[in-house]
């Protein structure tokens, strides 16, 4: 799901939706039209709201109520964003990004509930492989977010989407290893049958992962891949 939802962000430009991490536009649930982030009279604006006027992103530094906008500049009341220069707003960019956050930070909790049950699995049946990948998928689960937030504090800057994008084929090869060891370690417990099918299907993880990630704007043909 996190691997499909960033491919939605990309195939529609959507990656600066929201201009800041991990709030959208300083806020917890993302705005769904052009007044919401533009400055007006008589609002009330908690502080690390941001707005847009003159083609310009700002932060209120403080809780108010919009009187004068240049005389609340003046005074301090707002400071222009410094992380980027974009000011855009797209209320359908807007929600596919938080969309694909929300579905990020969604699937830390069946990656957490992977780390135990597989540490009482390895307690039980003294086999740690599939706990150990389940670390290592937990682990690439956080830094892909990092590096999201990393995406947007640069505007995306190209390098950085590479990076992202590699880390959630880090992703996917972690669950495939925790896939393979646990159902290895299943056969291993059942007389007569053999893991060499496994090894391959590991093998065939990879070489689609890796294939995703080259032909990162070919994203349909490479779940159809992963699927088979």
């Amino acid at each position: 799901m996190v691997v499909l939802a960033g491919s939605v962000v990309r195939m529609t430009g959507s990656g600066m939706g929201c201009p800041d991490w991990p709030k959208c536009f300083g806020l917890l649930i993302p705005p769904t039209s052009a007044d919401e982030v533009t400055w007006t009279e008589g609002e009330s604006y908690d502080a690390g709201r941001m707005l847009i006027a003159h083609d310009t992103l700002w932060v209120a530094q403080t809780e108010m109520v919009a009187a004068d906008f240049e005389r609340e500049r003046s005074a301090g009341n707002w400071e222009a964003y410094t992380k980027h220069s974009y000011a855009t707003f797209n209320s359908l960019h807007t929600w596919v990004e938080f969309i694909n956050r929300l579905i990020g930070a969604l699937t830390g909790i069946p990656a957490l509930l992977l780390i135990a049950l597989s540490f009482f699995g390895g307690w039980r049946y003294r086999s740690w492989n599939p706990f150990r990948w389940s670390v290592v998928h937990l682990f690439f689960l956080g830094l892909v977010a990092w590096m999201g937030k990393k995406v947007v504090d640069g505007n995306l800057i190209p390098f950085s989407i590479t990076l992202h994008m590699l880390g959630a084929v880090f992703i996917l090869n972690g669950a495939g290893a925790h896939f393979v060891f646990c159902a290895a370690g299943s056969l291993d417990r059942i007389p007569g049958r053999s893991t060499e099918g496994l090894a391959h299907s590991r093998c065939a993880i990879n070489v689609d992962s890796i294939d995703c990630g080259n032909t990162g704007s070919r994203t349909s043909g490479c779940f159809d891949a992963l699927g088979h």
